[in-house]
């Protein structure tokens, strides 16, 4: 599936909150997915050459659930993909199943290969980055549920809000 993609979270973060739309084709109905995310439990080994002791690169568990699509006969659906890499560092979210070889050790040398390989594949690229109140209008519209009532709560969570908007390509493997 290919679609438009929105993802929000706080600087620093350890969890992220999105949701994906499918863009409708013949052969496919449009997907709706909501997702969360949080850092990964079981990361791949890393070469540690090829970065910073203070910056390991950043590897994501994401939590999925595929609403049903108004056929009653339909189900939710929920998918866990994991060690989804950051593929680049600071605001603007790039993620991918595929791990650059530059970053992480060959799986094959791995002892739990099957826990860092997910049967799912996800690849995101921000192409339009929020910050400060656009970013915060962006959660009001698209995530109001995370955003607090109060106003002084606002004032003071206002500036920390990054959204991030962009292409997904997902491919989910229907036997889970």
């Amino acid at each position: 599936m290919k679609g438009v993609c929105v993802v929000a979270f706080k600087q620093p973060t350890t969890h992220l909150i999105g949701h994906f739309v499918s863009l409708e084709t013949q052969e496919q109905q449009q997907s709706i997915i909501g997702f969360t995310a949080a850092l990964a439990n079981d990361p791949p080994e890393s070469h540690p050459c090829c970065h910073n002791h203070n910056e390991k690169p950043v590897f994501w568990d994401l939590k999925l659930v595929q609403f049903a699509n108004g056929d009653e006969a339909e189900e939710e659906r929920h998918f866990d993909i994991v060690n989804v890499q950051q593929l680049e560092g600071g605001d603007a979210l790039v993620l991918d199943t595929q791990h650059s070889d530059w970053i992480v050790k060959d799986h094959a040398h791995s002892k739990n290969t099957d826990t860092i390989i997910s049967k799912h594949a996800l690849s995101f690229r921000t192409r339009i980055l929020k910050s400060s109140e656009a970013a915060t209008r962006s959660v009001q519209k698209y995530f109001p549920h995370l955003i607090n009532t109060t106003a002084a709560a606002e004032e003071r969570n206002q500036d920390e809000w990054i959204v991030c908007i962009g292409e997904m390509h997902l491919t989910l493997d229907n036997e889970e």
